[in-house]
């Protein structure tokens, strides 16, 4: 059977067999640039309410970034704990503290009782898993 439709003359000639058929078989890839990449720096689905979360860590990004600002212009003028621990501890005390805060962890567990949220952040501001975050709020 396929032996006679090539055999026919019609067929041979036929208009499938002389234009490229219209579907491809060729795979095309998006160069690697333009693939999106992971935030790896995301780690707002670890905490309760993550939008929350981004939110308020942009905002406080931005105020430490103001103050790194500062200390690079003017050492004298930004805040004492900058000038003491340097922008990269700094840095990384905040994105370790911010997290603790936003999961309820020590030592962010106290609570207030009759205190005001100022006099709350000031009591933490000593402490060396709170300064950094202290600072910012008291701020």
């Amino acid at each position: 059977m396929i032996t006679d439709s090539l055999q026919n003359q019609g067929y041979a000639n036929s208009d499938i067999l002389k234009k490229p058929a219209t579907m491809s078989h060729t795979i095309s890839l998006p160069p690697r640039t333009s693939i999106p990449q992971i935030d790896r720096t995301d780690d707002s689905p670890h905490t309760p309410f993550p939008k929350a979360y981004r939110r308020v860590k942009e905002f406080l990004k931005k105020m430490l970034r103001a103050e790194v600002d500062l200390l690079q212009r003017d050492r004298d003028w930004a805040h004492p704990l900058l000038q003491e621990i340097g922008a990269a501890k700094a840095v990384e005390e905040l994105r370790i503290q911010l997290m603790a805060f936003a999961c309820q962890q020590w030592p962010f567990t106290a609570t207030l009782n009759d205190q005001m949220t100022l006099a709350w952040w000031e009591l933490l501001e000593p402490s060396p898993h709170a300064r950094v975050l202290a600072v910012r709020s008291i701020s």
